[in-house]
């Protein structure tokens, strides 16, 4: 290949180059960027981390708010270009020591934690798994455009309204699974200039009324990025000319005629079976985005019970619990390590501390008949089950009921068998 010059300079062949934040190899495999990604991540979650101790410092609602706000659009940018390389195995793995070390950072948990369960606590996904769903959210902000700009008359004076017939035409529509409420009304509304056309309407007033705010909004914007609102911007305008012709937003529930029927048909076209193919109507960002979202609260569960071992953490967790989350960020440091250490079952019972060489027997210190581990405290020991009553409401537990307990229920179980100052 002969040598590129630029003003007389030659410009010499490079293996790797960076362009807009993204490392580029000449076999585009994505190693130097994984690595220079870990590498920047890793520095700024340590800077993170300088800013909280056991005692002191942010809160873990601060850290984790850091992690996801600082730290994690790091790994995350540019994904679209190179979120396939983060399926492969070694690549998972050294992703996941970033994540798992914002975990220990946030919960104060001990080093031999399983990182899939802190997840779990802290309702993050796996990372690879943000990853992807960062890809599918870009390549939807590229298939949104816009669609010109247009207008359309409205009014808010209900004085106007008058005393108006009750309307004689009632028509309902299913539209199949994938619309969202905003489209329905949209498109509700997009009908009523349709039908007044085609009866050929001429210099008669008109006034179509809607209890939906979102939809006359978006009719009544400057500019228009979708297609169903501009198609029904045309429609209202093409009335217009040739009627006098209003868009009124009235609110629901207050005596207007037909409010009231048009608020019951969309119950009856809901359960009956739509005709053509689903979607019926274009499927908006919206509605995908909440697909991705449902997509991918599947996959981290999924992720989560493929795991390979972490029983008791299974027993204890269940699974994602959103409002479990909640109730552990407004607890203080030392409590939240103790719970998720409870609950991983890595903490300083005799059990594990056993299985670490520890102490010398792991026989539970209340009943000496099993081993002492979280699971058999919350669910077996006979010893404790009175102690368990009073704690949680339950002598003998089984998981489901585990799964429900709040942290203070927990909490206060721990401190009933006086083991605060143990773990």
């Amino acid at each position: 290949m002969r040598n590129l010059t630029l003003d007389g300079v030659a410009i010499s062949v490079a293996t790797e180059v960076k362009y807009l934040g993204l490392t580029l190899d000449s076999k585009l495999l994505w190693r130097a960027h994984v690595d220079a990604v870990t590498s920047k991540a890793t520095r700024a979650m340590m800077v993170c981390k300088s800013l909280a101790g056991k005692s002191w410092g942010c809160t873990p609602r601060i850290l984790r708010w850091m992690y996801t706000m600082i730290v994690k659009p790091i790994v995350t940018y540019g994904a679209v270009a190179w979120y396939s390389r983060a399926t492969i195995g070694t690549v998972r793995q050294t992703l996941s020591k970033i994540q798992r070390l914002a975990c220990v950072c946030i919960t104060g948990a001990m080093r031999t934690c399983p990182t899939a369960a802190l997840e779990v606590i802290l309702e993050l996904e796996p990372l690879h798994l943000s990853i992807e769903q960062a890809a599918k959210r870009t390549l939807l902000n590229f298939a949104r455009e816009g669609f010109g700009k247009g207008k359309v008359l409205s009014s808010r004076n209900r004085d106007k309204l008058g005393t108006q017939p009750p309307p004689t035409l009632k028509l309902s529509v299913s539209l199949g699974t994938f619309h969202s409420i905003f489209q329905a009304e949209v498109y509700a509304i997009s009908m009523c200039p349709e039908i007044n056309i085609r009866r050929n309407y001429r210099k008669e007033r008109i006034l179509i009324l809607s209890d939906s705010q979102a939809a006359v909004r978006a009719l009544s914007s400057f500019e228009i990025k979708s297609s169903l609102v501009r198609e029904c911007v045309e429609r209202l305008n093409a009335l217009a000319e040739v009627n006098d012709f209003q868009l009124m937003w009235v609110p629901g529930h207050m005596g207007v005629a037909g409010n009231e029927e048009a608020d019951h048909l969309p119950r009856t076209a809901a359960s009956s079976t739509p005709i053509g193919p689903d979607p019926f109507l274009a499927v908006g960002p919206n509605t995908i985005k909440e697909m991705l979202r449902r997509d991918n609260s599947k996959l981290r569960e999924l992720h989560w019970l493929g795991t390979m071992g972490q029983r008791q953490a299974k027993s204890l967790l269940g699974g994602y619990n959103l409002s479990r989350y909640r109730l552990l960020m407004d607890l203080p440091k030392e409590k939240l390590r103790i719970i998720t250490g409870f609950l991983t079952g890595h903490c300083k019972l005799r059990g594990h501390l056993h299985k670490l060489g520890i102490w010398s027997s792991d026989l539970c210190r209340f009943c000496d008949a099993a081993k002492e581990t979280p699971l058999h405290l919350l669910m077996e020991c006979d010893a404790v089950a009175r102690r368990r009553y009073r704690s949680i409401g339950h002598v003998w537990p089984r998981e489901e009921h585990i799964h429900s307990l709040s942290p203070g229920s927990i909490m206060k179980f721990i401190d009933t068998l006086g083991l605060v100052d143990v773990l």
